[in-house]
């Protein structure tokens, strides 16, 4: 994985790490390795950390890390990885279908790009329990968590617990409890404006917890 954190313009390390996967790619090819690399997916990310042409010239695979565009640090509840923005979305490309544009309008072949797939979701601690959508005000993390469910986590709510499935729009609802599992299974509608066309609702839930989980 490279990334310039927080740095727009950083020439040196760009042609340092495209070198290096150049170099890396002469070494692996008689050997029958494989090379890949996981890369953001933002623009503003891109512009200052990544020579996509070369980088898709040097590798077999490119792992887009399309989630983690939202967190319980910020003071609203949003999805770890939405497919499409949201109206009112502060930031257009935090999202999974925009992070993909992003490399392929820079020149990454399609058939080289991975997607990836955040296998946790975000847990959130809500400022008004009965605003309990995707955007409502948050205090930070749910009680009891650092902020993150992890599958197994969410897994077990989904099989264990008094958890019921629930049809939904584009917007989550308090239907059960003050805790929500938003997650995509095999019955879902991904042309939702939202991931998911289900909901599952627990009785048994945390006090003032709202999760969204892209599992």
């Amino acid at each position: 994985m490279f990334l310039v954190s927080g740095a727009l313009d950083n020439t040196m390390s760009l042609v340092a790490f495209t070198d290096t996967l150049a170099d890396l790619r002469t070494r692996f090819t008689p050997l029958g390795l494989l090379l890949t690399v996981a890369c953001s997916s933002p623009s503003y990310f891109l512009s200052g950390s990544y020579d996509v042409p070369s980088i898709a010239e040097n590798v077999d695979f490119i792992n887009l890390m399309t989630y983690d565009f939202h967190s319980s640090s910020e003071l609203a509840t949003g999805l770890n990885a939405p497919l499409y923005a949201r109206e009112g979305d502060a930031v257009k490309e935090l999202n999974v279908n925009a992070g993909v544009e992003n490399w392929l309008n820079n020149g990454a072949p399609a058939e080289k790009i991975v997607l990836g797939m955040g296998f946790f979701g975000n847990a959130f601690t809500l400022r008004h329990p009965s605003d309990n959508g995707v955007g409502a005000p948050a205090l930070g993390p749910a009680p009891g968590t650092e902020g993150i469910l992890r599958y197994s986590q969410g897994e077990r709510r989904l099989y264990l617990k008094e958890v019921y499935p629930h049809l939904r729009g584009n917007k989550v609802e308090n239907h059960y409890g003050k805790t929500t599992l938003s997650t995509t299974d095999r019955y879902s509608n991904l042309d939702l404006p939202v991931i998911g066309s289900l909901v599952y609702c627990e009785s048994d839930a945390l006090d003032h917890g709202a999760t969204e989980a892209g599992l």
